[in-house]
């Protein structure tokens, strides 16, 4: 009976997902939960068919890029890999990433799997599948009327991580929070950047006795080297660790005193991730060399600083929180051209409906002399007027009713680029748009 439930979700989960392409649906998560009702243990019965390894990628920001590096590695390499690559990352859409690779039998030909997963569904997944190796990029404030403050996605993992007491932990060792669940999973291994680049003056608390940590330099939103003055809690040190950094041109560092590694892509946090995927492939024993190839060749996915050619070059994405929308902000600053901004924020469910972390954005630093006018849209675009209001910026700031009418007139000002930053549910509409105006 186990087998013809399997075969039936098969058959349903890969019918939904080409109908869902055919209306032009980006989520996949919505055919896998549909497979679950038909067959409840079709994840484990895949999950045990991988022959080589499982990683699970977590973490507020970067857990989708890290994922699909790791995909991009392993599959360079000659592997067949299971992957949830658009980021749908609840139970749903790790259920249809296994169904996508199996035959119409449920018969699943992979090498390894490496999935992204939702810190709030991390337990649910991990009850149903036991990761080799377990990656947790950072924990910063996000979607608060969900998560909560950043303990509570804390709790979510560290109870996952009880169910999987054998699987090899990956953090961000800059994270003062993640390098104590590391302390309490028993082991980990530690990635991160070990000088300072650039510096953001926010204070940060110790994990074990809630003194403010001290810092030998500090990134952003709390990572660095850090040490705590009352308790001793420190840095643990680096297993990969990034130096020789530079922001000019994409990015370029030195991996472990021995390996240079240089992208065409943008963003500091990149590093991070960057950072995370090659201590992945490494910890499933897989040789890292000529990995340089495939860091480069990489497309960031959907809305990660992803380019359109127009009337001028429009470089679209993603920011969901406060250390995204920071990062973000900073990134467009760094390119020296004299550049335009929108900036749009919804409130739908997939968001979070509490939007007061836009006034833990630093939109300060907006007052940049590149920066030309700025235009706001989206559900909450008021609010983002009042919070940029109180910023006092010198600038030209409009609101506009949609997405399509703040590009157009945007397009018209006299920067030399365009920058879209976005939240969840704006990105895919704005993607779709921008596709069709550069096809035009």
């Amino acid at each position: 009976m186990t087998k013809i439930r399997l075969i039936l979700a098969v058959w349903v989960c890969k019918a939904l997902g080409v109908l869902g392409r055919m209306a032009g649906k980006k989520s996949s998560s919505a055919p896998g939960v549909y497979a679950a009702k038909i067959c409840p243990s079709i994840l484990p019965l895949l999950a045990k068919q991988v022959r080589r390894g499982i990683v699970a990628v977590c973490g507020t920001n970067g857990k989708t890029t890290t994922n699909n590096i790791i995909h991009k590695i392993l599959t360079d390499k000659g592997y067949s890999v299971v992957c949830n690559n658009i980021g749908a990352n609840m139970m749903g859409g790790v259920i249809t990433a296994f169904v996508e690779k199996t035959n119409l039998f449920g018969k699943l030909n992979c090498d390894y799997a490496t999935l992204e997963m939702d810190e709030a569904f991390s337990v649910k997944i991990f009850e149903k599948l036991t990761p080799d190796v377990t990656v947790i990029t950072n924990i910063f404030k996000d979607q608060l009327d969900r998560y909560g403050e950043v303990e509570l996605t804390a709790g979510y993992l560290k109870a996952a991580l009880k169910l999987a007491p054998e699987t090899k932990l990956i953090i961000n060792g800059d994270d003062p929070l993640l390098c104590e669940i590391g302390n309490q999973h028993g082991s980990f291994i530690s990635y991160g950047v070990g000088e300072r680049v650039s510096e953001e003056n926010i204070s940060a608390f110790c994990p074990k006795c809630t003194r403010e940590l001290d810092y030998e330099y500090r990134h952003y939103s709390g990572l660095g080297k850090f040490s705590c003055p009352g308790c001793g809690f420190g840095h643990p040190g680096y297993s990969f660790v990034a130096t020789n950094v530079s922001l000019t041109d994409g990015l370029s560092f030195t991996l472990n005193g021995d390996m240079d590694i240089s992208v065409n892509y943008r963003g500091f946090y990149n590093i991070f991730n960057i950072l995370a995927a090659i201590a992945s492939v490494k910890t499933l024993g897989i040789d890292i060399s000529g990995v340089e190839k495939s860091l480069d060749d990489y497309k960031p996915q959907i809305g990660r600083m992803e380019s359109f050619n127009l009337k001028k070059p429009v470089i679209l994405n993603l920011a969901k929180n406060p250390a995204g929308f920071n990062q973000a902000i900073n990134t467009v600053l760094s390119d020296s051209r004299r550049k335009d901004i929108i900036i749009a924020v919804n409130d739908c469910e997939s968001d979070g409906k509490d939007i007061s972390w836009l006034w833990d954005v630093d939109t300060d630093i907006l007052s940049n002399e590149t920066v030309g006018s700025i235009g706001l849209c989206g559900m909450r675009r008021d609010e983002l007027n009042l919070r940029l209001k109180y910023s006092e910026l010198d600038k030209e700031i409009s609101v506009y009713d949609n997405i399509s009418d703040c590009i157009n007139r945007l397009l018209e000002k006299d920067g030399e680029v365009l920058y879209i930053l976005v939240n969840y549910t704006m990105i895919f509409e704005s993607q779709k748009l921008l596709k069709e105006m550069e096809g035009k």
